[in-house]
């Protein structure tokens, strides 16, 4: 069974990773001091956001690719 946000997940893929790339890099600055005095519950969130937008595109690309998909021209 297909949920209404398949569509959006296979749309909006490479946005995710996109969004997980930045947020890593964010992530690397906070740790190294470049973006000034961040509390480590802050980087934490980060790496979760990160790694939350990476599954998301990961889900996004499996439901591009599924060959049983009747919702796309």
């Amino acid at each position: 069974m297909q949920s209404r946000l398949s569509p959006w997940l296979a749309r909006l893929s490479t946005s995710f990773f996109i969004g997980g790339g930045l947020l890593i890099w964010e992530s690397y600055k906070a740790v190294h001091g470049q973006l000034g005095p961040i509390s480590s519950a802050r980087i934490t969130l980060f790496l979760i956001a990160a790694m939350a937008c990476m599954v998301l595109g990961v889900v996004g690309i499996r439901e591009r690719h599924r060959p049983d998909r009747d919702d796309w021209p």
